[in-house]
């Protein structure tokens, strides 16, 4: 029984560390074109995503969306504060959001009992933002409610997704730390959790 209650413990703390809208890789570097992928974990409050729009931050270019059968996809575009030339042409525009939503004509939402992710490619920008992080606004739709992640507080309950924006060049591979942390963060979960049942009186 003791065993049984741990596992569902452990499964819970899971649950908690993966809660919250992630980017994958985790790392990528400065000035360099690169796919990244943004992972919706779950609806709002059980209701299905139908809608997901990213807003890309400043400095980014070449940005394109992935394709995902049953949904359509659609973009906004901003001027772009340091403009760039490319096949002799001067580019000074960028893409602002990029929204994917579900087709009305097929039962296409995503549910609350699974993810998705949803990709990008851009080129970052020339030097890394404050902090060395990229972090971008998600809006997420649901049938019934939203989320908007873009909470900048450490603690905030919808945070913005981010990466580690590392200078060009650089080795973007996970080290031990990266582990480190998300065992803290799965300790730290379970612990709490076994205090509430009572294992620690």
């Amino acid at each position: 029984m003791m065993f049984k209650s741990i596992l569902s413990v452990a499964a819970m703390a899971a649950v908690l560390v993966e809660a919250h809208v992630s980017i994958t890789p985790p790392k990528i570097n400065a000035d360099t074109y690169s796919s990244i992928a943004f992972r919706i974990p779950h609806g709002c409050n059980g209701s299905p995503t139908t809608k997901v729009t990213v807003k890309l931050p400043t400095n980014t270019s070449s940005v394109k969306g992935a394709f995902i059968p049953g949904w359509q996809i659609s973009t906004t575009t901003r001027p772009l504060e340091v403009p760039f030339k490319s096949d002799g042409k001067e580019v000074n525009t960028t893409v602002d959001t990029v929204t994917w939503s579900a087709d009305t004509a097929g039962n296409n939402s995503l549910p609350d009992t699974a993810y998705m992710d949803f990709g990008l490619t851009l080129k970052t920008p020339i030097k890394p933002n404050a902090n060395d992080k990229l972090a971008f606004d998600l809006y997420q739709v649901c049938t019934n409610g939203s989320n908007n992640w873009t909470d900048t507080a450490p603690n905030g309950e919808h945070p913005q997704p981010a990466v580690t924006l590392l200078p060009k060049g650089a080795s973007t591979t996970a080290t031990s730390g990266s582990f480190k942390t998300s065992a803290s963060a799965m300790t730290l979960a379970m612990t709490m959790l076994l205090a509430s049942a009572g294992y620690f009186l």
